[in-house]
This record gives C-alpha cells, sequence and structure tokens, in this order.
C-alpha cells in the first residue's frame, strides 16, 4: 500500500511539473523577451532553435551571443534605455504543429511602441525555440 502511494505521489508530481512548464510558443516568446529586457544575451541563445545537425559549440554560442549584444545594444540606444514591457498580441501555430508565430507589443523606455514577430520551431524533443533561420 505504501509503494502504491508513494507511485500514485510521484506521478502526480511529474504532472504537476509538466503543466507547470511553459513549453508553448507564447511562453517561450515571453521569457525570451524577457531575457533581452534584462540584457540577458546568454539565456537568450539557449533559447534559440539550431538544426539538429548543425548543433552550435560554446564558442559558436558565445560568438551569437556577442553579435544579440552588440546589435541590441545599438537599437536600446536610438530606444532610449531599452524595454520597458512587452506582452503577447497573438500566436498562430502552423496545421503541422511544429511551427509557430508569436505577434508581440513592445514598450521601450522612451514610451515608443513596436510590434514584432518571433518564428519560434519545435525541435525533435518537442521544445518550443526561437527561429532566427529563413
Amino acid at each position: 500500500m505504501k509503494k502504491v502511494f508513494s507511485v500514485l505521489t510521484l506521478i502526480l508530481g511529474l504532472f504537476i511539473l509538466t503543466s507547470c512548464s511553459n513549453n508553448t510558443p507564447s511562453g517561450v516568446a515571453e521569457k525570451a523577451m524577457k531575457c533581452m529586457q534584462q540584457k540577458d544575451y546568454a539565456g537568450f541563445v539557449d533559447l534559440m532553435y539550431y538544426e539538429p545537425e548543425k548543433a552550435p559549440t560554446e564558442e559558436d554560442k558565445q560568438q551569437v551571443e556577442a553579435l544579440i549584444s552588440a546589435k541590441a545594444s545599438e537599437a536600446y540606444e536610438k530606444k532610449k534605455g531599452g524595454i520597458k514591457s512587452y506582452e503577447v498580441v497573438s500566436e498562430t501555430i502552423t496545421e503541422e504543429g511544429n511551427e509557430a508565430n508569436v505577434k508581440m507589443k513592445i514598450v521601450y523606455n522612451n514610451g515608443d511602441e513596436d510590434e514584432d514577430n518571433l518564428t519560434l520551431k519545435k525541435n525533435k524533443e518537442g521544445k518550443w525555440l526561437v527561429y532566427i533561420g529563413k
């Protein structure tokens, strides 16, 4: 009886953990925007999709992080300090269910507003990631 209770508790715990995960296109898009807002470019790079046969090395990731940092710094200069807030406007998932487009509303610290589209793609494990490709 104790073993049955232990197994049921374990299953319930796993169910709660998976239901709390934010593996949705909108959830990942919000995580990506939070990384950009907090200037956590390494975190953003970790949310990027890579083709399975082209897995990046740690050095590749650092180069991408440096590139994103430079481009973001340039953009933040124009927008006076960066991102104040962001929200998901819409989410569209393809019929195949492996690609999505998330439209985000971004408010900058100077009051300017923008709408941006993030494309996301599922990797082979079923995790949504930001797709920077074509």
